[in-house]
């Protein structure tokens, strides 16, 4: 009967802090609410603006004027997906169950690895991209020879 009791006092407590420890759920299907809680999240948490010389307050302006009531969400995804690629950082990215928004950085540098040595022994040509990812299972070509040791030969090659 204790463990009751008690199991019932920290159900009240901890339901009835749920506004202390929880965000108002700002979810909205207006544009603009949607621009101006984007813009703000990046402006108060994204560090980079002075060092990437990124004047914030015009990206503001410029992506305002692209948006309007009754717009579409894919429309609205590009016009903020457009809004992110101004950081020109690709670690910030917009996702949604539809789409997904991203710079896409060029590297300069060679890979250290061969792309198609794994596409051809490992991956099934039936394989699938989300965002950055290829996913599918990996097979076996050869029984004494792994997935690793392919991969330290490329390397091996390139130094």
């Amino acid at each position: 009967m204790r463990k009751l009791y008690s199991l019932l006092i920290a159900s009240v407590v901890l339901s009835s802090c749920e506004k202390a420890f929880f965000e108002e759920d700002l979810e909205s299907t207006n544009p603009k609410n949607n621009l101006e809680y984007l813009w703000n999240e990046c402006n108060e948490k994204y560090s980079f603006f002075d060092l990437k010389q990124i004047d914030w307050d015009q990206v503001k302006s410029n992506y305002s004027a692209k948006i309007y009531d009754g717009m579409s969400e894919d429309s609205l995804f590009n016009v903020l997906g457009g809004m992110l690629t101004e950081l020109r950082d690709d670690h910030t990215n917009l996702i949604a169950n539809f789409n997904v928004s991203s710079f896409g950085v060029n590297y300069l540098g060679q890979d250290n690895f061969d792309w198609r040595i794994i596409e051809d022994n490992y991956l099934f040509q039936s394989y699938y991209r989300s965002g950055p990812f290829a996913h599918d299972l990996l097979q076996m070509v050869r029984s004494d020879i792994s997935v690793s040791h392919l991969l330290q030969e490329q390397l091996m090659s390139i130094i």
